[in-house]
């Protein structure tokens, strides 16, 4: 069975009172005022066989620069 990387962007809409842009933004994640709105992309790549390892470490490294954010 062949291995794709899926990538989906997904809109969620609603509005929050907040004191700031950032504010709003931070509570966006956890407010239930935004509701599914719908599917603006998806990327689809097949994943070939010598990539897998190189994906993995791409993964971590990206989790990695989050942490430091």
């Amino acid at each position: 069975m062949t291995r794709y990387q899926v990538c989906l962007i997904v809109e969620f809409v609603g509005e929050i009172e907040a004191d700031s842009a950032e504010e709003a933004e931070r509570l966006a994640i956890y407010d239930e005022t935004c509701q599914y709105f719908g599917v603006d992309s998806i990327e689809v790549r097949e994943i070939e066989e010598d990539e897998e390892e190189d994906e993995i470490i791409d993964q971590e490294d990206l989790e990695e620069e989050e942490d430091e954010d």
